[in-house]
């Protein structure tokens, strides 16, 4: 059983958990979207964690996220972008932190829906799935971002592949993307 998590954080606050529209096990780049108008007077950070629950059937490929922008719909101005390459092309975390198995990678460099050839990826490069043969848990977090003024809107690029690859809500709730969010210092909460 893995946990996947997009988490958010305003203004310095508590990470608060969501869910975006996210499928699993269709091989391909998709792109979530989440509605943070409720933090448009904030700064705030993301999160993407990841608990595994338990050590079992972890062979799995794991999670990818790119392409993780903040636009203002009132004014159509991009706020935040991390498409984890740098203006020379090489990976970059962009500012984010990263723990447990996050890190950037060009896995799955060459597949369509997704603009660099990096990503961070919830996995192990060696083995190609994070089975570590234990628990494992690991966050993806983002530097601060100032979204005050702003009607904001979450997009990322994912590829998600766990124990259950249903996805948002999937069957049994086992390997369930979701997103929090933390503004001005807050505690993260649900913004799906």
């Amino acid at each position: 059983v893995g946990v996947p998590w997009v988490v958010v954080a305003a203004n310095g606050g508590s990470f608060r958990a969501g869910r975006p529209t996210c499928t699993s096990g269709s091989g391909i780049f998709q792109q979530a979207s989440v509605d943070l108008s409720a933090f448009g007077g904030a700064e705030i950070q993301l999160r993407f964690s990841f608990d595994t629950i338990d050590g079992n059937d972890n062979v799995h490929e794991g999670w990818l996220v790119d392409d993780v922008q903040i636009a203002s719909t009132l004014t159509s101005t991009t706020l935040f972008n991390a498409d984890f390459s740098d203006s020379a092309g090489n990976a970059s975390d962009e500012g984010f932190t990263t723990s447990g198995l996050w890190h950037t990678t060009q896995h799955r460099s060459n597949d369509a829906g997704h603009s660099s050839a990096d990503s961070m990826w919830y996995a192990s490069e060696a083995s190609g799935t994070y089975e570590t043969g234990a628990q494992t848990i690991g966050q993806l977090t983002s530097p601060n971002i100032n979204v005050l003024g702003a009607n904001p809107t979450l997009t990322f690029n994912y590829f998600l592949e766990t124990e259950n690859s249903g996805g948002i809500g999937g069957a049994n709730g086992f390997d369930v993307p979701d997103v929090l969010v933390s503004a001005n210092g807050g505690a993260f909460q649900s913004v799906g």
